[in-house]
């Protein structure tokens, strides 16, 4: 073996050499880390500082529970003061722990940033449930001032029913009172024309047993007529009737003289005279009584028509006060279904619940137009403004309701909060 080849066997047993010690050095090395950390784990002061750790991070997390559950602004206030004291604790003790092992955890920047959503929702959840709560007592108090109103309306109603019942039974009464005296009217006027046509007859007749039986004939009407309720009544109608009667004899005798002297021309046109006389006098009353008879006629029209006006308007308060009874009903199930609101623990029972408010609704208008429909038959003027000021608080209700940060949204995102601290 040559030198050269020996050198080089030297320089790899060397590199070797070297190589072996390197390794043994970066395990010994690697070991007394291993066994430093160990140490320093177990040690007595790290074990300090990671029960302090601990315990701040479990004080810090049940303050911010606290917090997410309060029930009113001030206990949330309180809670918060309690959650940053113990956010400082937690960051004091979290520091010391990061001296002693030389690691960030970063524990306590997540629970400051988690603490922040915390806080922001558990406001916003206060803030709705104080919304909601007075938009209850706002809603529960137009609700009763409708219910009252409503039942004003239907008081008032009822007047307008009793007042046209009792108008049309007047009426009825008054067209009975009419129809008969009408009838008695009318029985004059057709007496009246018959006495006409009997005395009439007094020129044609050529035996004294006709004059006899028609004098007869038109005395016994005459008193008839005397004996009519509207004749007697009138002093002017009486008092030609009986002027009539008392010409009766005159007519007679003019007839008699006449049949014994039937060329008697004096004689003649003294008979005809008297007819033309007595007829004027009966036709005169029969005018009157015609007059009588059309003022009867137009009052029994005028009754008629005030029966069936009052018929249509009973009617119509009949309807008006079944319409409005189906409101009220509607108003009481809106109010019963708004107090459900505020027990309602799940959005999928929030669904529900709303169906049937907006159920209700929609029908609200039906009955609203079904009771103005039978208070503008009735001319309920006074009545219509009523049911108008009861539909504004109901539209008042509807926005609370309804509208898109109203009490549904507000009790819906509290529902929501709730279902998820129940998970």
């Amino acid at each position: 073996m040559n030198i050269k080849s020996k050198l080089a066997l030297n320089v790899s047993f060397v590199i070797l050499i070297v190589i072996s010690l390197s390794s043994v050095s970066i395990y010994g090395l690697t070991s007394v880390r291993r066994n430093l950390s160990y140490l320093l784990a177990t040690s007595t002061p790290y074990q300090v500082r990671t029960t302090d750790l601990q315990r701040a991070l479990q004080s810090a997390v049940s303050d911010l529970i606290k917090a997410s559950g309060a029930p009113n602004n001030q206990e949330l206030k309180l809670h918060r003061e309690s959650f940053t004291r113990s956010l400082a604790e937690l960051n004091d003790a979290e520091v010391a722990l990061e001296r002693i092992s030389g690691r960030s955890r970063g524990i306590h920047k997540e629970l400051g940033q988690t603490s922040t959503e915390v806080f922001t929702v558990t406001e916003k959840r206060l803030h709705s449930e104080r919304d909601v709560q007075e938009a209850n007592t706002a809603i529960t108090a137009r609700l009763k001032e409708m219910t009252t109103a409503l039942g004003l309306l239907d008081a008032k109603v009822i007047a307008l029913q009793k007042a046209n019942t009792a108008a049309f039974n007047g009426a009825f009464d008054g067209s009975k009172k009419i129809a008969a005296r009408l009838k008695i009217v009318e029985s004059g006027k057709a007496t009246s024309e018959q006495l006409q046509s009997l005395i009439l007859m007094f020129q044609f007749a050529r035996e004294r047993k006709q004059a006899v039986i028609l004098k007869s004939r038109i005395n016994g009407l005459l008193d008839q007529l005397a004996e009519n309720q509207t004749i007697a009544e009138s002093r002017e109608m009486l008092s030609a009737i009986r002027a009539v009667k008392q010409r009766i004899a005159e007519l007679s005798e003019a007839h008699a003289a006449l049949l014994i002297q039937p060329e008697n021309g004096t004689l003649k046109q003294k008979l005809e005279a008297t007819v033309s006389e007595l007829r004027d006098q009966l036709a005169s009353v029969s005018t009157t009584l015609n007059q009588n008879a059309d003022a009867a006629a137009m009052e029994a029209a005028s009754a008629t028509k005030r029966q069936d006006t009052s018929f249509t308007q009973t009617n119509a308060a009949s309807g008006v006060l079944n319409s409005n009874a189906t409101l009220v009903a509607s108003v009481l199930a809106l109010e019963g279904l708004s107090a459900r609101l505020f027990s309602v623990s799940s959005d999928s029972e929030m669904d529900r619940l709303q169906g049937e408010i907006n159920s209700v609704l929609a029908k609200v208008p039906n009955y609203r137009n079904s009771v103005e429909k039978g208070m503008v038959t009735i001319n309920a003027k006074a009545e219509t403004a009523l049911l108008n000021g009861a539909m504004a608080k109901l539209n008042g209700v509807r926005e609370i309701l309804l509208a898109p940060d109203g009490v549904i949204s507000k009790v819906r995102l509290i529902a929501t909060g709730n279902e998820a601290q129940g998970r």
